[in-house]
């Protein structure tokens, strides 16, 4: 079977797993928060940035969701982390508030840094991750089926639950997975691999939601980041962006004047870049650094981003209309 129409048949294999996240009806203002490599590889520094992080999003408020885009090491102490410093504070405000994890490179079973800590052939990391976003209160659009991927972790559910869409007001979000499709043992890393690119392009077909945000761990395109508060941008590394099929990957997204941004992560600096009428916003890790994550503003048809990053002062907060 051709690989558009596969991609087009799982578009309809809409699966509803509750009701707090609305399913896109309501065309009023929200917002929402993005934050990636959280890195809980070793003790102290990412809880500690994470305890901030939070504490600044419970004072101004958290939005109506999160994702957060990959690379956590240890997802279980993440969970545990998100638990006592967000969700749960959150939750004695009367809130339920939904977090979408998508993977990263140090996600998959021995990728992780520090692996003799953070590995111990479970692959509790990705099984982890496909448990968290089965059960959030959405309806989701799963991504490929368990064939995309032979890596034990994703079994039996394979990359549907890592790589999925699902509509919020007058927006359609994307959250993808470079990784599912790789081989861990030979070292490669992220992948634009042609059924991900498929089900991208039929899924953005598929939707008639106005707005779309897509969501990845690796940028598609080279930019000067900034590292660290106050210094100079400096170009990335290449190596730093997605493999495979990345030039198609980014035609797909331009060819649709409805997807705003594609927003990462990875590089552990901060860059936002146009093309055209799209952006690419890479944020830093929020561990370390930066202590960086960004909040969305959507109003109608117009988005504006809110960059928080750390300086001995404090948070501070820079905003970017992007449309």
């Amino acid at each position: 079977m051709n690989r558009t129409i596969v991609g087009l048949v799982s578009l309809f294999c809409l699966v509803s797993v509750g009701a707090t996240l609305r399913a896109g009806t309501d065309q009023g203002a929200f917002e929402f928060v993005f934050m990636s490599d959280l890195h809980f590889h070793i003790a102290g520094l990412p809880e500690e940035a994470l305890q901030g992080s939070a504490a600044r999003l419970l004072q101004d408020g958290p939005g109506e969701f999160i994702i957060t885009g990959g690379d956590y090491d240890n997802f279980p102490n993440t969970e545990k982390a998100m638990e006592q410093y967000l969700l749960q504070p959150l939750r004695e405000r009367g809130i339920a508030y939904p977090w979408f994890a998508a993977v990263g490179n140090h996600d998959p079973e021995w990728t992780a840094n520090n692996w003799k800590e953070n590995n111990d052939g479970s692959g509790r990391n990705i099984k982890d991750i496909i448990a968290r976003n089965r059960k959030m209160e959405a309806v989701i659009t799963p991504g490929p089926g368990a064939e995309r991927s032979s890596l034990e972790e994703y079994k039996p559910d394979g990359a549907q639950w890592t790589t999925f869409s699902f509509d919020y007001s007058n927006c359609h979000l994307v959250i993808l997975d470079f990784y599912s499709a790789r081989d861990f043992e030979n070292r490669t890393l992220g992948q634009a691999d042609p059924a991900l690119v498929d089900w991208l392009e039929a899924d953005l077909a598929a939707t008639k939601q106005p707005l779309i945000f897509v969501f990845g761990h690796e940028p598609a395109l080279a930019f000067d980041g900034v590292a660290q508060p106050g210094a100079d941008p400096a170009p990335i590394d290449p190596a730093d962006r997605m493999d495979g099929e990345r030039e198609r990957f980014w035609q797909v997204l331009q060819s649709d004047e409805r997807v705003v941004a594609y927003v990462c992560g990875h590089t552990h600096c901060y860059g936002l870049i146009r093309d055209g009428a799209l952006w690419q916003l890479c944020t830093a890790q929020e561990w370390i650094g930066l202590k960086m994550f960004v909040k969305f503003f959507v109003a109608g048809d117009s988005v504006t981003a809110r960059v928080y990053q750390w300086s001995d002062s404090g948070y501070t907060t820079q905003d970017h209309k992007l449309r």
